[in-house]
């Protein structure tokens, strides 16, 4: 079975990384890479995703768009 990316769109969202950041780092088995998608953040929250180990891609703002250059950074 091949391993799993999770992709997170992510917009000033530093009051509730570190809540998902506990969360995920419990699954098992573990992704393969966690992307955080960011859409311009101005508050903590891509320090938040790079101290918890996952890959910052950064893309215009809005979740579908977000979304995809996560789904394109994953592919490659």
């Amino acid at each position: 079975m091949s391993g799993v990316s999770i992709v997170i769109p992510m917009l000033n969202e530093a009051e509730a990384l570190p809540r998902l950041a506990r969360t995920l780092s419990v699954l098992d088995p573990k992704p393969v890479e966690i992307i955080a998608v960011d859409g311009g953040s101005d508050d903590a929250s891509v320090a938040l995703a790079q101290a918890a180990g996952w890959r910052v891609v950064n893309a215009p703002k809005g979740r579908a768009i977000q979304i995809n250059y996560g789904v394109e950074a994953a592919a490659s």
